[in-house]
């Protein structure tokens, strides 16, 4: 019977042989993330992980029920940072989250793992959740409103930020200071191993592979029947202006990520 040290060995061969380097992909919804799953699934088959969103929340809601959205919310977000520390130290090889960036995790493994992450240009990402919420079967995060009214709501400038508080590692609370997450997510970002843009696959998938040492294709999966550019003739120039003013803080990360990783 082979020893367990020895079983160790022989999995680790063969990772090494059949996989990338170790990788960790920050999902931001809706920017093209579904293609990215795929590819970074069939190149890591045997070391591969990642997790359901709507499952995580439907557990919090079904441990906690007597607590509120902004309470669950909490526990979800707590919960995703200790899975995406517990797939680190498993050795998963290739591990993917729709976690905000994590100083632990970073501070813990920065020299194992590389991290990664793609942006959406903000206002293609802005309508393209938008949208996708109007159409989402979950109640806990369904629209029905008008875009005009929407862009009235907080939930509409949580849009409009989400890019400063997700990777900055800080309070994802809607009332804190959006300054101090805006530069806080860029020094995340310079973190990163690689940075592509939805718009720009191809770029991504060549610089990812240079960064993995492996190569990884990246096709183009779940595309929307309507595409976000289609949505976005559907509202007035006024709407349209609005959504610019709101994205404000994800507009200067994207542009800070266009002026520094690419090409």
């Amino acid at each position: 019977m082979l020893s367990a040290e020895l079983l160790r060995s022989v999995k680790k061969r063969v990772e090494d042989t059949l996989c990338g380097r170790h990788v960790v992909f920050h999902h931001v919804p809706k920017t093209g993330g579904t293609s990215i799953f795929s590819a970074l699934r069939r190149r890591y088959a045997i070391s591969y992980s990642s997790f359901d969103l709507i499952h995580i929340y439907s557990a919090m809601e079904a441990l906690y029920p007597d607590e509120d959205q902004d309470s669950i919310k909490r526990r979800t977000l707590q919960f995703r940072e200790e899975q995406l520390l517990w797939f680190m130290y498993a050795d998963r090889r290739c591990i993917v989250v729709d976690t905000p960036f994590s100083e632990t995790a970073y501070q813990k493994f920065n020299n194992k793992y590389n991290f990664i992450t793609v942006l959406r240009e903000p206002i293609y990402y802005f309508i393209s959740t938008f949208f996708w919420n109007v159409k989402s079967d979950q109640d806990r995060w369904q629209v029905d409103q008008s875009p005009e009214a929407f862009l009235k709501t907080p939930r509409a400038r949580r849009f409009g930020e989400f890019y400063a508080r997700f990777f900055s590692g800080l309070s994802m609370k809607d009332d804190d200071p959006i300054a101090p997450a805006i530069e806080r997510a860029k020094q995340n970002l310079q973190r990163c191993a690689a940075i592509g843009l939805t718009e720009d696959m191809a770029g991504f998938s060549t610089k990812l592979s240079d960064v993995l040492g492996v190569r990884v294709r990246i096709g183009h999966e779940n595309k929307s029947k309507v595409a976000s550019r289609d949505h976005d003739r559907l509202l007035a120039p006024e709407t349209r202006r609005q959504i610019e003013e709101i994205s404000g803080p994800n507009i200067e990360l994207y542009d800070f990520v266009r002026r520094n990783f690419t090409v």
